[in-house]
């Protein structure tokens, strides 16, 4: 059948959607923005917990299945996997009933290492829904290619469209000199295991004496108060290096924190793309990540920082110390590379521009 450059409608769903907050909440309002900016591209997001329809310019109406139906759609994008299983589940019977096809962007959540920590009640919902959920999907849509390698389930259809970093953040003109002492920055949920933060403290704790002594860490993000309580007690029992949670930061206040710091450290154990890997590069910050970040291989591509690999855990401390020699030996190459890298990005309007026609070629895809 010959293809015409017809207009797409598309809804994005996720569970809630707070646009000032991080991870992919804050991208669907980047991405919302310049989706609708295309001619012939129209978008809408559903935040499904609190049952609203958001379209461009951020008008919020209450919305249920009926009226997200009676959008013409041609398609629709679930975001996460376990963000409100009942109503995906839902409205993903409505759409089949009228022809509609779906994507799903996992965000991390398909990651054989997320998945080798699930709980029973993930386990349940994967047997009951999510397995044969994905695998009725036109395609799954990941956010990098390290994220597609991680993947629980390799044999589905696949696409690969990148974030980027957000607004209002912006690539600095110049990298800042190194600071005395060192500064160590970590900006996360406050979630131990999944973002790696007790790894990351007992890293710390192995560090020779030489280079805590020149070091200082702060902790940024928001959790619920038992991981709060939890890691107050740990840092607590931390007596080589200065270090201190600092709690959230948003907007100008994120921008200040990150251009006082050195070092950006990210030792999560899974992540889909993690922003703030960006937001610190565009801020020629130079970044420590672990494997689990997916973003090893950009890294080591732009050596724009250091990566900490899985199989030489027990060594972090020495790796740590050695990342951080590295870095005031040269700090303005290291940071001019963060920058540079931050540069080589794409931007909100190619990514909008890569979705139209990537969810164009999807949505005929059964007329090929």
């Amino acid at each position: 059948m010959e293809k015409t450059d017809k207009p797409i409608s598309v809804l994005h769903i996720c569970g809630m959607y707070v646009h000032n907050k991080g991870g992919v909440r804050r991208v669907l309002h980047e991405l919302l923005t310049e989706q609708n900016r295309l001619e012939g591209m129209k978008a809408w997001v559903y935040g499904s917990k609190d049952g609203v329809l958001i379209a461009n310019g951020g008008v919020q109406t209450p919305a249920g299945v009926k009226e997200l139906m009676a959008l013409n759609l041609d398609l629709v994008i679930f975001h996460s996997l376990y963000s409100d299983i009942p109503s995906y589940w839902k409205i993903t019977k409505e759409l089949n009933k009228r022809g509609i096809p779906y994507l799903v962007q996992p965000h991390g959540n398909m990651d054989a290492r997320a998945q080798a920590k699930s709980t029973l009640k993930k386990r349940v919902a994967n047997r009951l829904h999510v397995n044969r959920w994905l695998k009725n999907a036109r395609a799954i849509v990941y956010l990098c290619e390290e994220e597609k390698k991680a993947t629980l389930m390799p044999k589905l259809d696949s696409v690969v469209i990148p974030n980027t970093f957000p607004r209002p953040f912006r690539i600095a003109d110049q990298a800042t000199p190194v600071n005395n002492p060192v500064r160590l920055m970590m900006l996360c949920r406050i979630a131990p295991y999944h973002k790696g933060i007790d790894r990351f403290l007992k890293t710390l704790k192995q560090l020779p004496s030489e280079t805590a002594e020149k070091i200082q860490v702060e902790i940024y993000g928001f959790g619920m108060n038992g991981n709060i309580r939890w890691m107050e007690g740990e840092l607590a029992s931390i007596n080589n290096v200065r270090i201190a949670f600092k709690g959230p930061i948003f907007g100008e206040e994120k921008t200040k924190v990150f251009k006082s710091a050195d070092l950006f450290c990210m030792f999560s154990r899974y992540e889909g793309m993690p922003l703030s890997l960006y937001e610190a590069a565009a801020m020629g910050l130079p970044l420590i990540v672990t494997e689990g970040s997916n973003r090893a291989d950009w890294v080591e591509e732009e050596q724009n920082g250091f990566v900490l690999w899985d199989r030489e855990e027990e060594n972090w401390g020495e790796a740590l110390a050695k990342a951080i020699k590295s870095y005031e030996q040269s700090p303005k190459g290291y940071r001019e590379n963060a920058i540079r890298s931050a540069q080589n990005l794409s931007t909100w309007e190619e990514i909008a521009q890569t979705t139209k026609e990537v969810y164009g070629r999807l949505v005929n895809k059964n007329d090929e």
